[in-house]
């Protein structure tokens, strides 16, 4: 699994996949909060050894292919974005949002 706070071009999201799957990883999962996905990221990402790329909505893309066998996963961070924007505006504690159950 890699992690990274964007995916711009995702050459270097597709490089560390590589390198990955060169020294024998069997599947390489992608996690990014935002996908810029800008040039031809969304040619090369699914061409690449990449299996699945998981990446919240904090830029929207309508022509991501969605479907279980879709090469992305958008998942959607709006609701506690704007639970946290309320509470901070109301000032109240964030701090409950995040506590794993």
């Amino acid at each position: 699994i890699l992690v990274d706070d964007m995916v711009d071009t995702g050459t270097t999201m597709i490089k560390a996949a590589d390198a990955l799957l060169d020294r024998g990883a069997v599947k390489v999962v992608t996690i990014c909060t935002h996908p810029v996905l800008s040039g031809k990221a969304k040619e090369r990402l699914p061409q690449s050894g990449i299996e699945k790329l998981i990446v919240s909505d904090t830029i929207y893309h309508q022509d991501l292919p969605d479907g279980e066998d879709s090469w992305v996963v958008q998942l959607s961070v709006a609701s506690i974005i704007g639970e946290a924007m309320k509470r901070i505006h109301m000032d109240q504690s964030i701090s409950s949002l995040f506590e794993m159950n």
